[in-house]
């Protein structure tokens, strides 16, 4: 056993997942896990922007390559607007850099409410990619 049950639920999942099988949408594990296939659109580091969790850990997969992902400690970011609840997300514009994580495929990445991250960050010459994103509560 890991950290939390749930948390091992979505990583088992993770492992075992048929990305070429997985289609887009919202799909639901258990009371506590959910994830999203989707595609999403990659921009350059200047269009995109931080995010930070409070109630669900995030787990985002790369299913294509294309995509970095860009993490600092939510602390160090300025410049945070409002929390959504019932989003579970607030947003900021802060320029920080952070660190960049290249997302190849296989690849996955797990923030914790503490940290802060910019998905969908443009790292090739990829327009748009299909990844994974896994909601896991805390």
């Amino acid at each position: 056993m890991g950290l939390l049950p749930q948390l091992d639920e979505a990583l088992k999942f993770l492992a075992e997942a048929d990305p070429a099988a997985l289609v887009p949408g919202r799909y639901i594990l258990s009371d506590k896990v959910h994830y999203t296939v989707m595609e999403a659109e990659l921009s350059a580091f200047s269009q995109t922007r931080w995010e930070c969790h409070r109630e669900y850990i995030d787990i985002q997969a790369a299913l294509e390559p294309g995509e970095s992902i860009g993490v600092w400690p939510a602390e160090k970011i300025e410049g945070w607007g409002p929390y959504s609840k019932e989003k579970d997300i607030s947003f900021s514009d802060g320029r920080e850099i952070g660190v960049t994580l290249p997302m190849n495929v296989g690849m996955f990445a797990v923030f914790f409410p503490a940290d802060a991250h910019r998905a969908c960050e443009k790292a090739g010459t990829e327009e748009r990619i299909r990844k994974l994103v896994i909601k896991v509560a805390l």
